[in-house]
């Protein structure tokens, strides 16, 4: 064990300070150039409990500028769907009147559809599809894999689902002018490496569902997982971004991380994730 550590400090110390992790950079796989690309060793690797092993991501504190540095493929991609809900007290106005193809009922059968989409697409998923129509609180990724919304998961190879965020309180699905928010539910897409096409064809899935009128009157994003959060939100440059419906304002005041391959699930003894982008070697 000792023999095998050192041979992974060797390697880390050849390293470019683009490659490499703050901390935690102990396990095997993160020697696989197949699984690093552009993000620092171990960022998205798990333990064996499936939980992330934490890293504060790229020294470069350029990774997550635009300007000067390029788009990194994408370690996940997040799918939101926004719905009405007419009991939220701080929700955004269009958000809390139900209309013709905008309802949370329906809105609810196109979690459970997608679901079902995603099972069949990705034979080692599987996602219950009637507790995805039945149960709001119905959330595979966080409870199953341990997978937080600001962990970029590049390690993860099959769908998940989260919970139904109907209440608005806190989050970049807010409208920054108003601080009321957008009712959302949303989905794990994993990176090209686990599945490969399968983003482009939940697009696709989305926009026939769309044109045939049973896809609703929901606003639809799909973002990227980098670690950047700001730049995977809301940066119009972005290739990843796509938007079906309306193009939402959202408050990228929330964000915490801004470095290729920051996650929050840091431990809570390494410091606040918002340090990720400024720790040094």
């Amino acid at each position: 064990m000792m023999v095998r550590f050192s041979m992974l400090v060797a390697s880390l110390a050849t390293t470019s300070a683009r490659d490499r992790c703050v901390f935690n950079a102990t396990d095997a796989r993160c020697e696989s150039a197949a699984y690093r690309g552009q993000y620092p060793l171990c960022a998205l690797f798990q333990y064996a409990d499936r939980s992330p092993i934490p890293c504060r991501g790229l020294v470069d504190a350029d990774a997550c500028d635009a300007d000067k540095s390029p788009t990194p493929e994408a370690a996940s991609w997040h799918v939101h769907v926004f719905f009405p809900n007419v009991d939220c007290g701080n929700c955004s106005g269009h958000f809390t009147r139900e209309a013709a193809n905008f309802t949370f009922a329906g809105a609810m059968r196109l979690r459970r559809d997608l679901a079902a989409f995603f099972n069949a697409d990705a034979a080692d998923a599987p996602i219950d599809e009637a507790r995805a129509l039945r149960d709001p609180a119905y959330d595979e990724c966080i409870d199953g894999f341990g997978l937080v919304a600001g962990a970029p998961a590049k390690y993860h190879p099959s769908p998940c689902i989260y919970e139904v965020d109907a209440v608005k309180e806190l989050g970049p699905f807010t409208d920054p002018a108003t601080g009321l928010g957008y009712p959302n539910w949303s989905f794990l897409i994993p990176s090209n490496f686990w599945a490969p096409g399968l983003r482009d064809r939940t697009v696709a899935w989305f926009e026939r569902r769309r044109e045939r009128g049973d896809g609703g009157a929901y606003d639809v994003l799909f973002h990227p997982n980098t670690g950047c959060e700001a730049r995977d939100h809301v940066d119009a440059s972005s290739p990843d971004i796509r938007w079906l419906g309306e193009r939402r304002p959202l408050d990228a005041a929330i964000f915490s991380c801004n470095a290729l391959g920051c996650n929050q699930a840091c431990p809570s003894d390494r410091g606040p994730p918002a340090d990720c982008g400024t720790s040094s070697i």
